[in-house]
């Protein structure tokens, strides 16, 4: 394929025959896929828009229903859906404001992302983790450039390739062949490390009161259920944080976390973060 791909980049490799081999690389990168159980759907040529408009419902593994879009979007680029049962992915991207090496390496070095399964080199020259598909959601801390993509997301796989106009930026390369999943991502171990730690807060002035002992659990649990997809993770994290330190019940926050859409593993890996979070700053 990367014969194919490097002549692509050249004029003269638009013609019939170059063009042919890219359509049959990119139907066997998606029968590939979905041979391992992963739904895969069509994305723009050189592009990541999706070319079904309902594609996290008709997104599938079945090889007639794949060979049938390949054959009428023939240079279409492939997409897996994040989430069991396809992987969870962590997208470390690379931008101009700065890239997510840096957190990768904090992950790394805590033992965190030995489960991964396989590593994608993407056009930006950052990269994708393979890990086990969950229920848990998309998401990303804010300021590290990582994504976690899982239930309601997808990325392009290869041998997808991105174009700006006429010139191509780049295609997706496996540095090792996906064979299937075997462990997942702690995704809410990798949000602990991967949060500013916490600061210090400010001694109250004398002769004035301190409000932060008047946190309620009605307006805990109103920020949770009112949680926005993408933030859910987070607002459940900061509410439990702000239960435990004022002697709270953090399950409380349980039955409006489920109102927002987290599922129970969810929220019993994101209560327990909170907890041990308050307790090492207590020296507990």
């Amino acid at each position: 394929m990367k014969g194919v791909v490097d002549s692509w980049n050249s004029t003269r490799a638009r013609d019939g025959t170059y063009a042919e081999a890219l359509h049959l690389e990119l139907l066997a990168g998606a029968l590939r896929l979905a041979r391992l159980g992963f739904r895969v759907h069509p994305c723009a040529p050189g592009g990541k828009a999706p070319m079904l408009r309902d594609w996290p419902r008709r997104a599938s593994s079945d090889a007639y229903t794949i060979t049938a879009w390949w054959d009428r979007y023939r240079m279409a680029n492939v997409a897996v859906v994040t989430g069991a049962p396809g992987p969870d992915v962590l997208d470390v991207d690379v931008r101009p404001g700065g890239n997510g090496f840096d957190a990768l390496e904090v992950l790394r070095s805590h033992g965190l992302l030995a489960g991964a399964t396989a590593v994608v080199d993407t056009p930006s020259g950052g990269q994708h983790l393979y890990f086990a598909g969950t229920g848990r959601r998309t998401s990303s801390p804010a300021g590290r450039f990582l994504d976690y993509k899982a239930t309601g997301g997808y990325v392009l796989v290869p041998p997808s390739q991105i174009w700006s106009g006429d010139d191509l930026v780049g295609g997706y390369r496996f540095r090792a062949e996906l064979t299937g999943l075997d462990t997942a991502l702690d995704w809410p171990a990798a949000l602990d490390l991967l949060r500013p730690p916490p600061q210090p807060r400010p001694a109250a002035k004398p002769g004035t009161r301190s409000f932060g002992r008047r946190v309620s659990l009605w307006q805990l649990a109103a920020s949770v259920r009112s949680a926005r997809a993408g933030e859910r993770n987070n607002i459940l994290f900061r509410a439990g944080c702000a239960a435990r330190r004022h002697g709270l019940d953090l399950e409380t926050l349980r039955e409006p976390a489920r109102e927002a859409g987290l599922s129970e593993a969810e929220i019993d890996q994101t209560l327990d973060s909170a907890k041990r979070m308050v307790d090492r700053e207590r020296g507990a």
